[in-house]
């Protein structure tokens, strides 16, 4: 992110001489990758490398793929959206203020799909981060007095119902090695 410009623009570094690497130069090629009269910042690239998300002005959340092409707005609104992409590159997570000074956390399809509120508490709901294989989200919530707690959901219905028994289950059977792998202190 430069303002060199005049505004905030997307801008893509590398080093002039590939072979030095980035420690080993001193010259770099700046290409702009997003320049418009609007502020542009807080860019992020999807796990898979291919879509990039930003912020545009106060609040417009927006994807296109990272090579180029035509970006959709994902959420349109009037204050900084903090956001993260998920695993698989096919959503994002929001924390979305609204008038009554409450933040939401909320799920964003990246094709603009679909947006689901995951939050649904009428308090600051912020920060979300995914697990890494995608199936709980994370953030932090002021459910009790002052204080920000770590609070969670599963994101699908065969995960939210599952027992602890079912958990352990699930988790005994991921440690356990596979039939033809040695056991830990076997050759």
């Amino acid at each position: 992110v430069s303002d060199r410009d005049g505004t905030f623009d997307l801008f893509r570094v590398r080093p002039a001489d590939a072979s030095a690497g980035w420690t080993g130069s001193f010259d770099f090629v700046t290409e702009p990758v997003v320049a418009t009269p609007a502020e542009e910042t807080g860019p992020r690239i999807s796990p898979d490398g291919r879509q990039l998300a930003w912020l545009e002005g106060a609040g417009r959340l927006m994807v296109r793929p990272l090579a180029g092409g035509e970006p959709r707005t994902l959420v349109e609104h009037w204050s900084d959206v903090d956001f993260r992409w998920s695993p698989d590159g096919r959503w994002l997570a929001c924390s979305i203020e609204d008038q009554w000074a409450n933040a939401e956390i909320w799920v964003v399809a990246a094709d603009g799909s679909r947006r689901e509120n995951v939050s649904r508490h009428p308090d600051f709901d912020l920060s979300p981060e995914w697990s890494p294989d995608g199936r709980r989200l994370l953030w932090l919530s002021k459910r009790h007095d002052a204080s920000f707690d770590v609070w969670s959901v599963w994101l699908t219905r065969a995960d939210h119902e599952r027992t602890a028994e079912q958990w352990l289950a699930e988790w005994k059977a991921k440690d356990e090695p596979a039939k033809d792998e040695p056991k830990k202190g076997q050759a």
